[in-house]
């Protein structure tokens, strides 16, 4: 239920946020000019780190998940041999 809670929040915030100007002045300034392949760059690279990293925890999570599931397993025939 908390969950559910989350993302219907998650979801209302998406579809109430307004129209804001928060921009640096670099940034504008950066815009403007003829260089935007690095404010572009720089975006993407923005962009990039909050995947980077959920990817590392997700991957660190399946991984210790897999080695309790194999534990759990060998424990298990463990279990059978000594029984059978």
């Amino acid at each position: 239920m908390k969950v559910l809670g989350i993302v219907l929040f998650v979801l209302v915030s998406m579809f109430v946020a307004t129209d804001l100007s928060a921009q640096c002045a670099m940034c504008k300034a950066n815009a403007d000019a003829s260089n935007a392949s690095g404010f572009n760059a720089g975006i993407l690279y923005m962009l990039s780190l909050p995947y980077v990293m959920i990817g590392t925890i997700g991957y660190f999570w399946w991984r210790n998940r897999q080695q309790i599931e194999n534990a759990e397993q060998e424990a298990e025939v463990l279990k059978l041999l000594k029984n059978g």
